[in-house]
């Protein structure tokens, strides 16, 4: 039986979790997968949940059968995902493992958590540029999550200084699903959509969908 808890962060569809898989594991991918019933399987990885329990998040979707032993995942017009292996000098290979059973509990609610602000934001544009502004790793994309169920952007920012820790989510409601890649126009008034990241200029946020963000769960966002 399993005694870890980890935030459990269902993902869209299986494309959104490749999509942020691809985007911040880089050079190490790789998924872990088990059987969920009636032939089913979970299929996800391990990312920080950024607050103080649990300390870990799953991001993971459910799909309709055993998934293959590796995923090709590749960018032209469009994104492309195959199962199995393709030699193509574009391909990012994602290799998956194959457990017995779930290697943890997932906890959907962070209940009353002490270290969580919560701040509303007027626009998409504005989150943009909130979420260009932060995000120092190179070479990865900033990205915010896409609550399907509420129909809100959140941008995740965790804050630490010594001993002191907590997480500011800024949110914006009443706004559509628009698209995987979001990017300022050049007149920084508005914002843009692209399927894929096409152009080098072009300071782009990746979009990844969620049936239900937990971050959000019981709090009040108007």
């Amino acid at each position: 039986m399993a005694t870890l808890s980890v935030l459990g962060i269902e993902a869209y569809s299986l494309l959104d979790l490749i999509r942020l898989h691809v985007n911040v594991k880089g050079e190490k991918p790789g998924l872990i997968s088990y059987p969920s019933g009636e032939g089913r399987y979970i299929i996800g990885f391990y990312l920080p949940s950024f607050v103080k329990t649990p300390k870990l998040a799953f991001i993971h979707t459910v799909i309709g059968s055993k998934p293959p032993n590796v995923y090709t995942y590749r960018v032209d017009e469009a994104e492309v995902l195959e199962e199995g292996y393709e030699d193509i000098v574009s391909g990012i290979y994602i290799p998956v493992s194959y457990l017995f059973g779930e290697p943890h509990n997932c906890v959907f609610d962070l209940g009353d958590a002490s270290n969580l602000s919560y701040v509303k934001v007027s626009d998409l544009r504005s989150l943009l540029v909130i979420a260009n502004s932060i995000y120092f790793e190179l070479g990865e994309i900033p990205y915010i999550w896409f609550d399907v169920s509420n129909g809100v952007y959140v941008l995740n920012v965790f804050i630490s200084d010594h001993d002191l820790a907590g997480n500011i989510f800024f949110y914006v409601t009443g706004e559509e699903y628009k698209g995987p890649y979001l990017y300022l126009k050049s007149d920084f008034g508005d914002v843009g959509v692209d399927d894929v990241p096409k152009r080098v200029e072009r300071k782009y946020v990746q979009v990844i969908r969620v049936n239900r963000i937990p971050y959000l769960a019981g709090r009040d966002l108007d």
